[in-house]
């Protein structure tokens, strides 16, 4: 749950004042012997759960940009945040691309950007 400023952690920096919005995700994946039967009857094995967030930055300044931009950068993050069915814990991440818009020189325009997490959620 996104409900004040430390229930998102990256890197141990709090993400709760750059953010508007999050996006929680609990994304199943499904081992190779998942589909449908010719009766249409689901079958298959649960791989497991992923949680991915996505992250609705607010407009921000160049240099809150060069703090944040090399967690996004980065091949992996620790991620620590408040799970609504877990309570709060700690993930391994890898994040998506991320792009942002400026339309004048200044701030950037708001932006968003995904971290998925590397292992299931136990």
């Amino acid at each position: 749950m996104f409900v004040d400023k430390d229930s998102v952690i990256i890197d141990n920096i709090s993400m709760g004042k750059y953010l508007v919005k999050v996006l929680f995700g609990y994304h199943k994946i499904w081992s190779e012997d998942s589909g449908r039967t010719l009766s249409f009857k689901h079958i298959g094995t649960l791989g497991g759960i992923f949680p991915k967030l996505t992250l609705f930055f607010r407009s921000l300044s160049n240099e809150e940009l060069k703090l944040l931009a090399p967690i996004l950068d980065r091949e992996n993050q620790t991620v620590t945040y408040d799970d609504p069915v877990k309570n709060r814990r700690p993930m391994t991440t890898y994040s998506g691309d991320w792009e942002i818009e400026y339309e004048n020189m200044g701030r950037g325009k708001p932006f968003t950007c995904a971290f998925i997490a590397t292992e299931k959620r136990r």
